[in-house]
């Protein structure tokens, strides 16, 4: 009994022992984490801004707008020191999940983003601590933590966030560009006997292939540095020293739409499409059009009937490098569906069926309006991509009088909303529409 009553207090003081070191380890792992996160913050020292790296050089047939090298080499270096002294938050043997916990490292970045959420809710509302978080956030870096079954297999690094760039010489920006720039750091597990490894991939940076590349080569790895260029025929308006003593500029709100350019490439190619719904006061011809019973006007709530529609859409876009002033145009296919009522008539008799109170029986119809969308968009000088939308939809299989003038407002940011009247010579009254759907460009050129 004695045994059995030491063995039980040996084993309480054991699992007290061990629980007590997990404790202290979680502790350092965590001290450790805040520290290596925290030092992240080098990345947003204001002389690694992406404005102050870059470097106008004239060449024989271009003017470039370049990285500085030297610059990009310190960031080099500090990535360095960084995976030395902090490279091992990726590996799974040093953070390890627990069966029922996270990492201590998963714990401290879900608290360093719940608490920055904190601020962002508690500035809203009040004027002085909006504008402090804002600028807070533009002079600082962005990070993302992306785990995998509770370990961190990549760290993306955004430096300086926020700004686009401008280089402008004479009043004229002869390039723009966000900052996008994103450094990228990935935990990658070996297969097949391969060792794990940890790559770093620079935002400053591109990697090309030469030679030979086979199924187990990829030829001469060539490291470059990221720049951006226009050809000297462009350039002929401007005096040689004039192109390399321009002036760097941040203005967010200056060409949304097509967020990289330059003088020379100020186009960009835009697909859009939606779906919505349209809300409209039917008049006589509409309804004797699509030969629908006289109360089709009382549809919805005693004032209008409603529909819905869908539109593809191919175009163009256009930013002005003097006035920084963008808009864009173009043509599409656009498919109209509105609803009304029919009366139901006998299939011998053909005379109205009524029901057993002797009411007339309707029944829900939907007609369709085929048509090719013709648009034309103003965009505001805004850090989100809104504007003013004008269309024409020309009707394929209906009479003229269907044709259809949109005026909306739109905004756009991957995911795209709009908002506006509908007008035709069938419709006396404007009608309400909104829509909602996608829209991304490709360019520029």
């Amino acid at each position: 009994m004695k045994f059995l009553l030491k063995f039980a207090v040996s084993v309480a003081l054991f699992s007290s022992m061990a629980f007590a070191a997990e404790k202290m380890d979680d502790m350092a792992l965590k001290a450790h984490a805040i520290e290596c996160i925290d030092s992240l913050n080098v990345f947003s020292a204001p002389q690694y801004a992406v404005q102050k790296m870059l470097n106008p050089v004239l060449g024989k047939d271009s003017l470039f707008l370049e990285l500085d090298s030297v610059r990009v080499a310190e960031v080099d270096t500090l990535f360095k020191r960084w995976i030395d002294k902090c490279g091992d938050l990726f590996d799974p043997d040093v953070y390890t999940p627990g069966f029922f916990k996270a990492t201590p490292l998963h714990q401290y970045v879900e608290e360093v983003a719940a608490r920055q959420q904190r601020e962002r809710s508690d500035a809203m509302g009040n004027d002085s601590l909006t504008k402090l978080q804002k600028e807070i956030d533009e002079r600082t870096a962005r990070y993302v933590f992306e785990f995998s079954a509770g370990y961190l297999y990549r760290l993306l690094i955004m430096p300086f966030k926020g700004h686009h760039v401008q280089y402008n010489v004479d009043g004229t920006n002869l390039f723009w560009n966000g900052n996008g720039l994103m450094h990228e750091l990935r935990y990658e597990k070996g297969l097949f006997g391969q060792k794990d490894s940890l790559h770093i991939k620079s935002g400053y940076k591109t990697i090309e292939y030469k030679g030979r590349v086979g199924r187990n080569s990829r030829g001469e790895e060539v490291v470059k540095i990221k720049k951006m260029s226009v050809p000297r025929k462009d350039l002929k308006d401007f005096d040689d020293d004039d192109l390399v003593n321009g002036v760097f500029t941040n203005y967010d709100s200056l060409y949304t739409p097509v967020y990289v350019g330059s003088i020379s490439k100020n186009w960009a190619v835009k697909l859009s499409g939606g779906v919505g719904l349209n809300f409209s006061h039917y008049t006589d011809p509409i309804i004797d059009d699509m030969d629908w019973y006289k109360d089709s006007s009382m549809y919805l709530g005693g004032f209008s009937g409603f529909g819905g529609h869908f539109d593809v859409n191919l175009g163009l876009v256009h930013c002005s490098p003097t006035s920084a002033r963008c808009y864009g145009f173009g043509a599409g296919y656009g498919h109209l569906v509105w609803a009304g009522k029919e009366v139901e008539r006998d299939e011998y008799s053909d005379r109205p069926r009524t029901n057993y109170r002797g009411d007339t029986v309707y029944t829900e119809t939907v007609k369709h309006v085929e048509g090719i969308n013709v648009y034309g968009e103003y965009y505001f000088q805004s850090e989100d991509v809104m504007g003013l939308r004008e269309k024409v939809k020309i009707p394929l299989d209906m009479d003229m009088k269907f044709l259809e003038s949109r005026t909306a407002f739109f905004y756009e940011n991957y995911m795209a909303f709009e908002l506006g009247l509908v007008w035709s010579p069938a419709l006396y009254v404007p009608g309400l529409y909104f829509n909602i759907g996608m829209a991304f460009t490709i360019g520029p050129f």
